[in-house]
């Protein structure tokens, strides 16, 4: 019995229709682990004007768009050869 309910279980899964739609907004914590810095780190960079942000209330949840995160991505991408010029 168990057998079998296992080989359902993973019929399912690996027919598990997942969503195609890439996430928009994110959450501070979340942008932060996206960019790879510290959520401080991050907030520095909101402060100082780096990155806009989405806001309800004053005292609401931040969200980012990932979009401004990529093309911060983008413009901090550099070679080493670059640097050395």
């Amino acid at each position: 019995m168990a057998k079998e309910e296992t080989e359902i279980t993973k019929e399912k899964s690996a027919h598990r229709i997942t969503n195609p739609v890439r996430q928009r907004l994110y959450p501070l914590k979340d942008a932060a682990a996206y960019l790879g810095r510290s959520v401080d780190s991050l907030r520095e960079l909101i402060y100082a004007g780096t990155f806009p942000i989405i806001q309800e209330g004053e005292r609401s949840k931040i969200w980012l768009d990932v979009h401004d995160l990529d093309k911060w991505i983008q413009q901090k991408k550099h070679t080493l050869l670059e640097e050395r010029h």
